[in-house]
């Protein structure tokens, strides 16, 4: 059976390495359960930039863009819609969708190498289309500078 972890007054099944936990509940009474749990995540970090115009945000979206960072971390390139979408009209720039695209904030990112890059932060397209081209312009701009730099 699983091994478990806990503190004494809670036991909970250690997930495997695809994030399967399989438990049990007394004699007959079995349960499996999908822990989504990063054991081996992807890196992402942010441009010196991005960070400014995160922490510009107010704290409840600045925790939405966290939890949409952590599934980045956990899925990485396989991190489905609506989480994550690629932008109409950049170039290889893509957007982190928090709260699956209910957030009118977005993260802009690339993968360069093996981590990825957030390179802006701006609003939703739907909500300030202007906004949007213009954080898209800054992070290829930004992109195109640290691309240049590692040559």
């Amino acid at each position: 059976m699983a091994d478990w972890i806990g503190d004494g007054r809670a036991r909970f099944p250690v997930p495997n390495r695809a994030g399967w936990a399989i438990g049990y509940f007394g004699s007959n009474n079995y349960y499996i359960k999908r822990v989504i749990m990063a054991i081996e995540s992807w890196p992402y970090r942010y441009l010196a930039e991005a960070i400014v115009e995160r922490n510009a945000l107010v704290p409840k979206e600045k925790a939405a863009l966290m939890n949409a960072e952590a599934k980045l971390a956990a899925f990485g390139p396989n991190l489905p819609y609506p989480h994550s979408s690629a932008v109409q009209g950049a170039d290889r720039l893509r957007e982190l969708r928090p709260r699956s695209g209910r957030s009118p904030w977005r993260a802009l990112y690339r993968q360069v190498g093996d981590e990825f890059v957030i390179a802006a932060v701006g609003p939703e397209a739907l909500v300030d289309p202007r906004g949007f081209t213009t954080a898209c312009r800054r992070a290829e701009a930004r992109l195109a500078d640290l691309e240049r730099e590692r040559r």
